[in-house]
């Protein structure tokens, strides 16, 4: 059975938190392949100005990743052209990727309103949820999910990461500052948000 990892987000921009979430998910989890599966519109944020053309963000995304054979974007959120629900991306990719089990990447940050995400309860019968450390948040989920968790005999899978105080709204805030971002996110990316005047 192929095992494969989904990594959601918005990704405006990319940055090197993803990638080593990435690195430390696809190697502890030993998967055949990484799927980044970048949100047209996240149910918990809106599309605003610092929202950028959707083709930047794939783009970057692609220099990102060029280098790691096993990675790879799914853009089906994207072209569904509307509000980006886990639940949906996963039953599509059960259909795309039959006889696969799937190990879906979450935040720390998101355990908290993980209840709030719609469909929940299938969620977590369809994937492996894996939990990256993140902003220093911690674990916590509601009762109800706690429950579900037992009742079910379902385990949660922790990363048990490197804590990387990185966000796309800092390198956002930094190049409207004109400070440079070169440390924070690859080169190809900072190369790329240089040449297409992004952000400023």
């Amino acid at each position: 059975m192929v095992k494969i990892g989904i990594f959601g987000g918005s990704f405006n921009p990319i940055h090197n938190a993803h990638i080593s979430f990435a690195a430390d998910f696809y190697s502890k989890l030993s998967l055949d392949k990484l799927l980044f599966i970048p949100s047209y519109q996240s149910p918990f944020k809106e599309r605003n100005d610092y929202q950028i053309d959707d083709f930047h963000r794939i783009k970057m995304l692609k220099l990102a990743i060029d280098n790691f054979p096993k990675y790879d974007i799914e853009l089906f959120e994207i072209m569904k052209n509307e509000t980006s629900y886990t639940i949906d991306t996963l039953k599509f990719l059960n259909l795309k990727y039959s006889e696969s089990k799937f190990f879906l990447l979450i935040g720390s940050d998101q355990s908290v309103k993980f209840h709030k995400w719609k469909n929940w309860q299938e969620i977590l019968l369809k994937s492996q949820l894996c939990i990256a450390n993140r902003n220093n948040e911690k674990i916590y989920f509601d009762n109800n999910i706690n429950e579900f968790l037992i009742k079910n005999n379902i385990k949660i899978e922790y990363l048990n990461n490197e804590e990387i105080d990185i966000s796309s709204t800092k390198i956002r805030e930094l190049i409207k500052k004109n400070i440079d971002i070169s440390n924070l996110v690859p080169r190809k990316v900072t190369e790329y948000i240089k040449l297409n005047n992004l952000y400023v």
